[in-house]
């Protein structure tokens, strides 16, 4: 098709030499049909790549969603919840709250980038509704670091200002529903 293109811009261009608005009347429709088969053909295969997997990395399952020490909570969790909400792990923060009342898509951006690759550990749901009840982080030894305590401080200020409650629950090496369902009093 690039060639037709090519073969009708010449012969348009040759052809009308002495007469120059022609020649610009030519070259006006010669531009106008680059641009639609740049717009209409070449574009969508410029845009498709992007969703190409680059043939330099490679992809491998993980073997497990949860952490050893995530299971062993989750276990605990699931007794002293005893029904009365469902549990889902690792659940993205955008996916738990929304950006309201940003009048500039610039701060709203801004505010999305900087939740949208923080999750929480699990997500407390009223069975059926998928209503969310509350969240629980389970606090490991990397939240003793400052770049986590400050990660920490933003997912509970941007939770606490969307009125969903949360619970930090310091990990170990076993974990009691009894104490669990001390710490969900009230919420569920």
């Amino acid at each position: 098709m690039l060639q037709a293109l090519g073969t009708i811009s010449v012969m348009a261009l040759s052809s009308n030499t002495t007469n120059s608005s022609t020649g610009l009347t030519s070259l006006i429709i010669i531009l106008g049909i680059g641009f639609i088969v740049f717009d209409k053909i070449l574009m969508p295969i410029l845009k498709g790549k992007a969703d190409v997997l680059s043939p330099s990395v490679t992809y491998a399952s993980k073997k497990f969603l949860l952490t050893k020490t995530e299971i062993l909570f989750y276990t605990s969790l699931f007794e002293a919840v005893n029904g009365r909400c469902w549990i889902f792990p690792k659940v993205r923060l955008a996916d738990i709250v929304d950006i309201k009342d940003s009048k500039n898509r610039s701060a709203w951006q801004t505010a999305f980038n900087q939740i949208s690759r923080k999750h929480v550990d699990f997500v407390l749901c009223s069975p059926g509704e998928y209503r969310i009840l509350a969240l629980v982080e389970l606090d490991d030894s990397s939240h003793d670091r400052k770049e986590r305590q400050d990660r920490d401080k933003l997912v509970d200020g941007v939770v606490r200002n969307a009125g969903v409650p949360i619970i930090h629950i310091r990990a170990g090496a076993t974990y009691s529903a009894q104490t669990i369902s001390t710490h969900l009093e009230g919420i569920l």
